[in-house]
């Protein structure tokens, strides 16, 4: 069991997610990378800190599947006192354009809302008892410009 912080970041592969899981690298935290994409985590990290990862490939949507992996760190690791909920999905066109409203369709726009926002939720549910248990803990949850103000990339999201 290491006596480092423990994070958890979501959406680690690349973009905002890896590089928030390399300032938690810097900063001396063990970090888990969780991404839906296989991923090979140590040939995206410095080579000092592979010691201090571990990777995870997972759908933010699959509930049971978070809940295992959050039984597998407490059980090799310890509790998880950061977590950085970072996935999200933006609706494309198969052009790998934005979609507008009138090009969505319903079961698209229900993906959206079940990754951006009800994952968010249920997996804070499943990590806060690790927090307060600890008496400590962070929960930082990244969201798209788009939500504050118009955007030309990431349509009704």
């Amino acid at each position: 069991m290491t006596q480092k912080r423990i994070a958890v970041v979501t959406g680690a592969r690349q973009g905002i997610g890896l590089e928030t899981s390399k300032a938690l690298l810097q900063a001396g935290h063990f970090v888990v990378m969780v991404d839906r994409q296989p991923f090979d985590a140590a040939a995206l990290v410095d080579r000092e800190h592979e010691a201090s990862i571990m990777s995870h490939t997972l759908d933010v949507t699959d509930y049971s599947g978070v809940e295992s992996l959050h039984q597998t760190i407490n059980a090799t690791l310890g509790k998880v006192s950061v977590l950085v909920n970072n996935a999200g999905i933006s609706p494309k066109q198969p052009d790998g354009r934005s979609s507008g409203i009138l090009q969505l369709d319903p079961q698209e726009w229900e993906s959206v809302i079940e990754v951006n926002l009800t994952a968010v939720m249920r997996i804070c549910q499943i990590f806060i008892p690790d927090m307060q248990a600890l008496k400590y803990g962070r929960i930082v949850s990244i969201s798209s410009l788009a939500g504050r103000s118009k955007s030309i990339v990431a349509g009704p999201s």
